[in-house]
């Protein structure tokens, strides 16, 4: 199962040189809105998925980590 990772959201950003704030302007998404998301407090819409991938261009699916399904 695939989970998105507010880490990896993280981290590219600052590999990029990005501060919160440029991110979420390149992305046209509010600055509370991107670090809630980046801090893991709330899930990511398709749309800001979207948005933060053209921005940082890497499809939608690199902010996804596998994970395994504890429930067996």
């Amino acid at each position: 199962m695939k989970v998105f990772s507010c880490e990896r959201l993280k981290v590219l950003r600052k590999k990029r040189g990005l501060t919160q704030e440029q991110l979420a302007r390149q992305a046209d998404i509010t600055a509370h809105g991107y670090v809630m998301l980046e801090n893991g407090h709330r899930g990511p819409l398709v749309s800001t998925l979207a948005k933060l991938a053209d921005a940082l261009d890497v499809t939608p699916n690199y902010f996804f980590k596998e994970v395994k399904n504890s429930a067996a």
